[in-house]
C-alpha cells in the first residue's frame, strides 16, 4: 500500500466535483476559521503568554502526531522538545514572580 502522501502518483488525481469542494472548504473555510479564533483569542492575552503558546503549540502537535500516528521522534527532536519545556518552565515561572530576574 502506497504512503499516503504519495497516492497521487501512484493512483491518480481524484476526479473533478464533490471531493475537490469539501478539500476547499477544508483548506479555506475551516482553516480561515480555526486561524480567526486562535488570533481573536490572542488579542485578549498579554504578550509574554502568547510567546509561551507559541512555544507549546509545536509540542502539542508533536504528541498528536506521536499519538495518533504513531510518528517516533528521534534524538535531536526530543533533545529540542526538552529544551522548549526548560524555556517555558523557566519563562512561566519568571512571569509569575517566583524566581528573581538575573
Amino acid at each position: 500500500m502506497a504512503a499516503p502522501c504519495c497516492a497521487p502518483a501512484t493512483q491518480g488525481w481524484p476526479a473533478w466535483g464533490a471531493a475537490w469542494g469539501w478539500l476547499a472548504a477544508l483548506g479555506l473555510v475551516h482553516t480561515a476559521a480555526a486561524y480567526a479564533l486562535i488570533y481573536i483569542g490572542m488579542a485578549r492575552l498579554p504578550t509574554g503568554r502568547i510567546a509561551v503558546l507559541q512555544f507549546v503549540y509545536p509540542a502539542i502537535a508533536i504528541v498528536v502526531d506521536w499519538q495518533y500516528f504513531g510518528h517516533r521522534l528521534g534524538a535531536l527532536q526530543i533533545a529540542g522538545v526538552v529544551v522548549m519545556g526548560l524555556a517555558i518552565g523557566y519563562a512561566e515561572r519568571r512571569a509569575s514572580g517566583k524566581t528573581s530576574p538575573s
